[in-house]
């Protein structure tokens, strides 16, 4: 059964839920010749995917990659535009600061900075999880 699946259709962006259904049952490894990309619907496909020569993220992971034909910048790259060789050289240094000891650490003042985030919005009696709570918490630590 072929699967009509465009990522930026209106279909997709109203119930996506069953387009993936659609696509892990019945084309898990899906090529869009109209974006000439591939997707894959399925955990262990994307988990084998990821140490594989056969795909790649340098020309993009983004909508407006996919979408514009335009390579993210290479002067600065971002972790989803490496392939996993270059992303490991730019996680190792970084590796220290996320582990179990690391977030412990930060506890305290996680907490005291999401609490001190949070009342303001509480008392305005109205606000938006991600955009005022939790974007500002996660660029603020």
């Amino acid at each position: 059964m072929p699967v009509d699946y465009d990522p930026f259709s209106h279909e997709v962006m109203r119930d996506p839920w069953r387009f993936y259904a659609e696509l892990r049952e019945h084309a898990p490894a899906h090529y869009v010749e109209r974006y000439d990309t591939w997707f894959l619907s399925r955990f262990e496909d994307i988990w084998h995917a990821t140490g594989s020569d056969s795909f790649t993220a340098t020309s993009g992971v983004t909508p407006e990659s996919v979408l514009l034909k335009a390579p993210p910048p290479s002067e600065f790259p971002a972790f989803t535009t490496l392939d996993l060789p270059r992303q490991r050289a730019y996680r190792k240094p970084l590796v220290p600061m996320y582990t179990r000891r690391a977030a412990n650490a930060m506890e305290g003042r996680v907490r005291a900075l999401a609490r001190e985030i949070l009342a303001p919005l509480v008392a305005r009696g109205h606000f938006d999880a991600h955009q005022d709570y939790a974007d500002v918490v996660a660029t603020t630590i």
